[in-house]
Formats: structure tokens, sequence, C-alpha cells
């Protein structure tokens, strides 16, 4: 029994009873594909069959059912169908609920003046003059104009509904009316406030820039210092100026630092400096500047430190020995450096053997980015201003000293290979001098006070990385990522982190900010589409602004900074770092200097903040404008997640003015939307269903924006979106299976292979999992083919336990990902942030689409008790850990040794550190413990042998530790096992210098009588404390405490 037809439905085409019972038994049954069972064969004289594959069905319904999953450009064309009706003459008095929307939205726009229903009628041209008086007459229009309104906090005007004083029309006899024209005025308050969507709102005349500063006194780009006069520090700004340096002059440099007489002397200058800057009115000037930066340089470049050349690339083989050779050298290569693009090529099948360089002539790219880079765009006109700002900042609380304690914690947070700028300082040369983060903060805040940056940090360096499946052949197929120096990003990522703790952004735009912005946009797609299909309709535009980070105008990030709020001075400090920047694209050929004119550098900290505030006023303006109405307090017009920008309408009219205001602000800047990349599509609703079709948005250049139907699907934020189901899984097990097929034949070693595996490949397919969360049958399926291909690379038997495979290495394991675990709690955590998220868009949403039930259900489902808390999921995955080690030591063969190691740091070391064993070695130990290796006891658990005992002494059956500990045959491996872990001790402590003394096999009489002859005795050269370390050959294990002691 169901509770609902469409669950009865849902089952229809799966059930083998309906079919058997309408249909003889057939010979055979299908395989299930994809996910969907095959119905048993049904004869042609019962049922209907399937236009598309054929395959026949007892009932219409279940035929609906299957193209539903299977065709679903079939079904959604028979959904379209079926709204369609016969030709017959049009009902004009019937309104449309799109047409009674616009007449809202007039109701709003022209509130308070004469002559509204004129106005509507340009917008409804379908409608009489009469038509929509009458309408505007009727009782339930007025209650309704009166609650959309209230709504938005406005009191309906009394002189709305009178429209005696508008011309009386007069009929012409095709149904049309005539009325005498007037001149309409010049502008409308309501229009510039950009209300309505009926047509698109003409963009105002904007201000020129340079002229705006001219006015506004404000400071001028690209312009010298001689040429300006330095204006009167304000009380604020000294004041501010003494905290500062008052704050900086206060460091203390550890006793090592002091002990250093460059670092001494670096330290004195730099203090001198600060004292003297806060006493001009713009801080030191360039030279001074200049001089301290070389000095500071000079500190962390070693004199021994030769000019590392660019390492040449591997030769390939002349043979096929030597392309072996080449091909295992470079995937070595690339692991060691890049694992992640090595795992990112292996996903895409794309070829990793090449070298990395730029194939596109060098002219090409000279051409590009001389274009992009190297052209000042004066037609740009900045959309934003004279719109109100937000309150203005003090600049105390915004720009506070910089800190030894912010330097060293923006250091740390980069990788040791971190790409030098062009000055070739690495972050190795920082860290190796004493009293580094005092002497930066001192600088730092030298820096910041006068508000210049050192004339080296100006000069990049560019490098061009390739797009994956793209051709290397054309120059705009290359990432480019400018850097500068490293001390120039220590210094600009702590002034973002400052900005960033004052600014406010649109809760649309989630890239680059402080939450889980890809995944919470595309949890808030995926809902729109569910809450669309069953309440509104929708229309989704996928924009992709072509070259959209190499394009920002210089000229609208000082004022995207004062629109924020943030004082002059942070504005100086800014528009500073962008003045006569230059770099140097690196080829294979001739280098190429650039001027940088235009755009944010891809790769400094610095950019993603200076891209959002430039965006954010489009953002603010569209959510003002009618989107996807959610219920009746909340709408959403946009998801931004930097340069990925999708628009949300519930109506045709409503997603052409959004794409029109969009297309007319980012013209103004000089950016373009490349329409051939962006994508479209409408969910219309029907009385009981819905369909896709085409809105038909173009660009205002004519540009069509491309259609994505029922079968094609979105990739947004790296997940694949399908406008018919969603977030969607299809595929995903075929694709994981021929990735780690491709895993299976890399030339790498197996621990290397599992641990590619386990960090790379895994976390990728549980991004999407955890969001479309399909059926847990897949996901099993999943971990089983996993399962597989990691036991093939470590050549163990398909029979070991899998518990090898998922219990942590503490506890003697692989630690390798259970999808099954880890998708359940991924998606359990991302719900419940997404029902707790302050957003009110996503509490709607979360509302509407009764997302609650449905995190409850699945935790319910994975034996979680409700509420959730955080404690529970963070547990989870250790509680099944557990559970898993469990059973392994219950398993009567393969769990002898399970308890012995488990919570043994020292026993699972080469576990967590794999190079300390051969692979060979490796995987013989993984055997072992395991007890899966080919001894004739663990053979005789598969197949029946005559003779179990031991082949080669056969005085015992042949188990794992009588070869180990007792044959005969062994005893020479043992003593040389034995030898091998005494000498590797020895080793390791003779590097201790005469710190301890080491006695070999001593002879040493026993307190009860007797001669002890252990393997060693260690003592300490003070006679402090001393040791003696026998090794225990069986296992292997060795305990390292004495080796510590003092």
């Amino acid at each position: 029994m169901y509770i609902a037809k469409h669950a009865a439905l849902c089952h229809v085409p799966k059930c083998p009873v309906g079919a058997a019972a309408a249909a003889p038994p057939p010979e055979s049954t299908d395989s299930e594909t994809d996910g969907v069972p095959s119905n048993r064969p049904i004869p042609e004289s019962v049922g209907v069959a399937c236009p598309d594959c054929g395959e026949r069905y007892s009932g219409r319904g279940a035929l609906t059912q299957h193209q539903r999953h299977r065709h679903p450009l079939t079904r959604n064309e028979a959904r379209a169908a079926g709204t369609r009706r016969s030709p017959r003459q049009r009902r004009l008095v019937i309104f449309t609920e799109e047409e009674e929307q616009i007449m809202m939205e007039c109701e709003l726009r022209y509130r308070g003046e004469l002559r509204i229903a004129m106005r509507m009628r340009e917008l409804i041209p379908e409608k009489t003059l009469k038509q929509l008086r009458d309408k505007r007459a009727q009782k339930c229009y007025k209650e309704r104009r009166e609650r959309y309104l209230a709504e938005r906090g406005i009191t309906a005007c009394a002189s709305t509904d009178d429209d005696s004083t508008e011309p009386v029309s007069t009929d012409t006899g095709d149904g049309r009316a005539t009325v005498p024209q007037e001149e309409a005025p010049e502008t409308n308050s309501c229009e510039e406030a950009g209300i309505g969507g009926g047509s698109p709102i003409p963009v105002p005349e904007l201000l020129d820039v340079s002229a705006v500063a001219a006015i506004a006194g404000e400071r001028v780009l690209n312009v010298s210092e001689d040429e300006l006069v330095s204006p009167a520090a304000s009380p604020e700004e000294i004041l501010w100026r003494q905290d500062v340096a008052q704050t900086a002059r206060s460091c203390k440099l550890t006793r090592a630092a002091q002990q250093h007489l460059e670092v001494n002397t670096v330290t004195q200058l730099l203090r001198n400096a600060i004292s003297e800057a806060c006493d001009l009115p713009m801080g030191q000037p360039q030279s001074q500047i200049d001089t301290l930066h070389d000095r500071v340089t000079a500190l962390f470049v070693s004199e021994e430190r030769g000019v590392a050349g660019r390492r040449k690339g591997r030769r390939r083989g002349q043979n096929k020995r030597g392309n072996r050779r080449y091909l295992y050298a470079r995937t070595q290569d690339i692991y060691k450096k890049e694992p992640g693009i090595l795992a990112k090529h292996v996903r895409n099948n794309v070829d990793w053997l090449e070298e990395p360089g730029v194939k596109a002539p060098a002219q090409d790219v000279r051409d590009l980015y001389k274009k992009l880079w190297g052209t000042n765009p004066s037609e740009v006109q900045v959309p934003f201003l004279g719109e109100p700002s937000e309150p203005a900042l003090g600049l105390g609380t915004v720009l506070t000293a910089v800190t030894a304690k912010e330097v060293n914690t923006r250091l740390s947070r980069m990788k040791m290979s971190t790409a030098p700028g062009p000055d070739g300082i690495k972050k190795g040369d920082i860290k190796r001098v004493p009293g580094a983060n005092e002497v930066l903060q001192l600088f730092f805040n030298l820096i910041m006070i006068s508000g210049k940056i050192p004339t080296a940090w100006r000069k990049n360096r560019t490098t061009l990385i390739p797009k994956e499946g793209k051709d290397g052949m054309l120059a705009e197929n290359y990432r480019p990522i400018t850097i500068s120096s490293l001390m120039s990003r220590i210094y600009f990522g702590i002034i973002d982190s400052k900005l960033r703790a004052k600014a406010r952004f649109s809760p649309r735009q989630k890239g680059f900010m402080n939450e889980s912005g890809c995944f919470n946009n595309i949890h808030i797609l995926n809902e729109l589409l569910r809450h669309s299909k069953a309440k509104n309709g929708l229309v989704v535009t996928q924009l992709d602004v072509s070259k959209a980070f190499d394009t920002v105008p210089h000229q609208a990030i000082g004022h995207a900074l004062r629109r924020k709020g943030f004082p002059e001075q942070v504005v100086r400090i800014v528009e500073n770092a962008y003045e006569d920047v230059t770099t140097i694209i690196e080829l294979n050929q001739a280098p190429i200097e650039i001027r940088l004119q235009r755009g944010v550098k891809q790769g400094d900290p610095l950019s993603p903040l200076l891209f959002n505030l430039v965006l954010e006023p489009l953002l603010v303006k569209l959510e003002t404008r009618p989107g996807y109405r959610i219920d009746t307090e909340t709408q959403i017009s946009s998801l931004a997640f930097a340069d990925d920008l999708l628009l949300v309408a519930q109506t045709v009219p409503h997603a052409k003015d959004q794409l029109s205001s969009t297309e007319a602000y980012l013209s103004s800047l000089g950016m373009k939307i490349a329409a051939n990349k962006c994508r479209t599509f409408r969910v219309n609703r029907t009385k009981d269903s819905w369909y896709l079709t085409d809105p038909g948005l173009e660009l205002d250049s004519g540009e069509v924006i491309p259609v994505a139907g029922a079968g094609d699907h979105l990739v947004y934020l790296g997940c694949k979106l399908s406008p018919w189901v969603g977030v969607t899984t299809e595929g995903i097990r075929a694709d994981l299976a021929s990735t780690l097929s491709r895993v299976q034949r890399l030339k790498l070693k197996p621990h290397q292979k599992v641990d590619l595996i386990s960090t790379y490949i895994v976390p990728h397919y549980l991004y999407q999992l955890s969001i479309a969360m399909p059926a847990m049958t897949q996901i099993k399926l999943m971990d089983q083919e996993l399962r597989v291909v990691v036991k093939n690379i470590l050549h163990l038997p398909q029979a070991t336990t899998n518990a090898l495979l998922y219990c942590g290495k503490r506890d003697g394991g692989l630690a390798i990902p259970r999808l099954e675990w880890l998708a359940t709690s991924s998606a359990l955590k991302a719900g419940l942030k997404f029902v707790d998220n302050p957003d009110p868009a996503m509490q709607a949403l979360a509302t509407g689409t009764k997302l609650e039930s449905r995190v409850r259900r699945l935790a319910l489902d994975a034996r979680i008790a409700w509420p959730v808390t955080g404690e529970q999921l963070a547990s989870y995955t250790r509680t099944q850990k557990k559970a898993e080690l469990a059973r392994w030591k219950r398993l009567g063969s393969q769990g002898k040794s399970a308890a012995a190691f488990a919570d043994s740091k020292i026993g699972n070391a080469w576990l967590r550190d794999p190079s300390l064993l051969k692979p060979c070695r490796m995987i013989t130990a993984l055997k072992m413990r395991t007890n899966s290796c080919a001894d004739r006891a663990a053979m005789s658990r598969a197949t029946r042998i005559p003779d179990p005992t031991c082949r080669q002494c056969g005085s015992q059956i042949e188990t794992l530790g009588h070869i180990l500990g007792q044959c005969r045959h062994t005893k020479p491996h043992r003593i040389r096992r034995h030898d091998e872990i005494k000498n590797l001790i020895v080793e390791e402590l003779k590097k201790k210098g005469p710190e301890v003394a080491i006695t070999v096999e001593p002879t040493v009489a026993a307190t009860g009588g007797g001669n002890l002859k252990p393997d060693l005795v260690i003592q300490s050269r003070e006679g402090s404390s001393w040791s003696m370390l026998q090794s225990a050959t069986k296992t292997g294990i060795i305990s390292l405490k004495g080796l510590q002691a003092k």
C-alpha cells in the first residue's frame, strides 16, 4: 500500500508482479542499467510501447514514469504539448498572471500619478484601455493592489483609482483604442529608483571619473607626487599615525634577534623612520621607502645563494626502455610536486606527461594581454558614482597597527613551496632570519603610515597556466597568475584581513567569503528548482563574464571602497598599489613586459576583495528588482560566486530586465558578457505539472543566450546540474570506475596510488554525492568498486577484511574514506547549516521545500538520534571506524593481530610514513597484518589441502607464526632481520654524536645470578641514565623510549 498516488506510480514500472500478471513468465530478465531496473517483457497485444526504446509497459502511467527517468526530452515535449489548446477566439477579458503582475508593478511605479492605465497599455499592448480600466475597477483587483503595496510598506493613494481625468479614448473598430498623445515627463522618481520590470530601465547618463574627482577634490590616478600639493593631514589621521607608531615601536626583539647585528641595525633604522613619518604630511618620501626596503630585503638574501635557473625538462627515451623510464620519472615528478594537479589530469583523462610551458605563439600572447591589461579604457564610467554609501568607518578601527603575530600568522598560511616574486625571496629565506617577524611588522607599519609601497613591489611576474581540456595553441586558453614580492603578498594579506573584518557584503555574494560558498550556492539553486516546480515557475540565466578579473577598471576600485565607508587613507593605500604596475609574462621564448592599466592580479591576496567590492553595487541593484518570490516577504534575484553569476526570475519580462541591467552595468565598466558561454532555461508551471521551455533571452547587442534543455546540464561551481532533475549524479559511478582504472595504470608506487585515491580522488566525488545524496545502494556499489581497486593495487586477496582499509592508521588500517559514512555525515552537516543559515532567502527556501524533514529522515536512516548535534556528527565517522575495528578483532583468522596493533603509534609508524619500507615489503606487511599470506594454513581455508604441515621442516602446521618464529629453515632470516634492526638503531644513535655511549651485545651480570647479553646498552655521557635494549625479531616492533633518555 502507498500513501499517495505518486509513490504508487513510481513503483509501477519497477513492479515484477504487475508485469507477471499481465503476461506469461519471460525466459530471462534484463539487468539494471543506470540504477533504473528494466521490466519483464510484455506481449505486443498487452500494454503500450515506448516510442524511443520500444520497451512495453502495462499502462500509460508506467510509460510516463519510464519516460521521466529515461527520456526527459520526450516527456518534456509531451508535457508542453498538453498545455497547448486548439486555436480559438482569445478571450480578451482574461488577464494572465504575468499581465496582472505587470499591472501591480505599474501601480507601484506610477502611484499617485494620472493616466496609469495608459502606462499599463504601453507594456500590455494586447489589452484595450477599457479592459485595463475595468480590471482596475474590480473589487478583487483593488484588494490585491492594497496587499501588494502594503507588503512594501506603502499606503495606497486614493487618487490612483481615479481615471476620470484621463483623456477619453475612441474605439477604432479593430478592438484597440486611440488616445490623444501627450508629452511624457523626461524623468520619473520611480524609474530612477529602478523599480519595476516590464521593460528595461534606461541607464542614466553617468559622470566621467576625472571630472568627478576634480569636482570632489579627490586624488587622481597616474599623477606624480611632484604634480600634487600635499594636503595637510586631518586630526584623526595624525592621531592614528601616532597610535600606530607607538604600537610598532613597542615591539621587542627576541633574544636570538638581538644577537644578530644587521637585524638590530635595520630595526633601529625602521623605528627612527616611523617616528619621522608621524611628523610629515605624506609620511616618508618614496626614496626613503625604497632605501629601507633594500636594507630589509638584504636580510633575506644570502650572498652564497646563486640565481636558480629554470630546470630543463626531462627528455623522452630513444627506445622502449627509455620511454618507460621517462614515463615513470615524469609521473613521479608531478606527483611529488603537485599531486592535486596529477589527480585532476587523471579525472579529466588529460595527458599529464607534457612538460609545462606555453605553446601559444608569443605574438598572440603579447597582443592578447596588451589589449587586456595594456589599454587604459578611457570610456569607463563608474555606474555607482553618487550612490549613497554606508556609514563612514573610523580610520583607527579599520587600520590597526600591524603586529608580529599577524605577520607570523600570514606567513604560516603559506606553503614552503610558495612561488617567489621577481626578487627571488622564498618563505624559507624569511624563516631562517631571527627576528624577521618583528622587522617586517616595523616595515609594514611604516609603509601603511606613509600610504606608499616600495617601487620594487610594482614589478610582478605572470605565469600562464593552461586550462584543462582546451587547445594550448590559443593564447586565451591560459589562466594568468600574477604575483609580486613575497613580502608584498604578506603585507596585502594583512590589509585584506583588516578590511574584511569591517566590510559587509550582500548575502547573495558567496565567493571568497567565510562560509561554504560553493556548497551553499549549489544548494540554493537546487532548492529553487524544487520550489519553482511545485509553486511558481522560474527563469534561470547563467552568465559568463569574459576575462572578469582581467578587465576590472582601476578607476572603480577607489569609489567602491568609498561606497563601503572606508576612510581616504585606505583608499590611498589600495590605489597606490595599482599605480605604475608592470609585469613580465614568462614564456619559453623571450619574456613579455606589460604595464597593468586595468584588471586585478590573480595571485594577489587583495584581488578577491577588490573584485567583490566592484561587483557589489550590481548585486544590491538586482535585489531591488523583481526576482523569484519564495514567499510573501522574501525574494531572490541573483546568486554570485565571484564572477560566476546566476540571475533568477519568476517571469520572462523580469528576466529580461535583470539581464539588461546586468549588461548595462558591466558595459559601463568596460566588461563584457560572453553570450556563447551562457545558458538559460524556463520552468513553466501547469495546473498539476511543469515543463521546460526557452525564455528567448538575448543581449542588447542581439546575441542570443543558448538554452539548456531537458536533456542538457549546467556545470556550476564544479557540479553538474540538470534543469530537469536538479543536481544530478548521473554517470558518477561510471566516471569513478574509469578514474580508478586510470589510477591503477599510473607509474606510481602502490602506496602513492592509494594516497592519491584517498586524498584527491574520493573527496572530489564526495562533493557531488553530499549535495545530490543518491540512493544508498548506488553509494555502496561505488564503495565496493573502490575496495576492489585498492586491494588490486596492494596485491591483496579480495577476501581480505574491509576493516584493513577503513580503520585509522593508528589502529593498523589504511584510512581509506568510505563514501557511505562520509556522504551521509557531509549531507547532514550541509543540511543543518543550510537550515540554520541567517540568510533570509535560505531560511525561506528551507521552509518552502521542507528541507528539515528531509534532513531528519536522512539522520534516522543513518541511525542518528534527532535532533542532531554537532558533536554527534563529529563522532559519527569515528564511531563507525571503532565498530569496524571491533568486527576486525572478532575475526578468527584475520583478526588475530588486530588487538595487538590497535592504538599503537610505534607499531603502525610504517602506515603513516610508507617510505620506511620498500613497496614489496609494505605489501607483505599488510598481508601479514591480516594473516592472508600464502601459507598452507591460510590456503586451507579456501580449498582443501591434503598435507597442511610445513613444506620445509614438516614438523608443525605451516602457519604464519611458525614461519616467522619457529621454522628451522627461516632461522637465518630471523637472525638477519634481528641484526638489521639492531644496526638501524645504532646508526640513528651515532647521529647524536658524543651525547650517548653505545655498547653492542655486552655481557651483563644479573642481580639474581647468571649473565645477561642484551643487544645494546645505551648510556648518556653524564651517566645520569642508561637503557638496555632487546629487539623483538618476530614482530619487528621496537620501543624507542630508551633512545630518548638523557
